[in-house]
């Protein structure tokens, strides 16, 4: 399934509900490794990433500056928050 393009804005508008966790423990791992990595990039070369993200049935992606990344939310500039649980797959290129 290809992703649908948006931008950070458009993200506040969508109806992003937590996801049950459908992904292994190595997932995970990896999931939160490369998040902190885009969050690190972000805050000292404001390098941009691509997160893919699910809300509802649809995947999205956005290209953005990872802010922050606590236990279960992704911190982006702008105020925008999104579930970890949501994310797919993180680019880090």
């Amino acid at each position: 399934m290809n992703a649908i393009e948006i931008s950070k804005e458009e993200i506040a508008r969508l109806p992003i509900r937590r996801r049950e966790e459908t992904v292994t423990p190595e997932e995970q791992l990896r999931r939160r490794l490369n998040l902190q990595k885009a969050a690190w990039l972000g805050n000292t070369h404001k390098h941009k990433v691509t997160l893919s993200f699910r809300a509802d049935q649809s995947l999205y992606a956005v290209q953005t500056t990872v802010w922050s990344v606590t236990d279960a939310h992704v911190g982006l500039k702008g105020g925008i928050v999104l579930p970890i649980a949501n994310i797919e797959r993180v680019d880090l290129c």
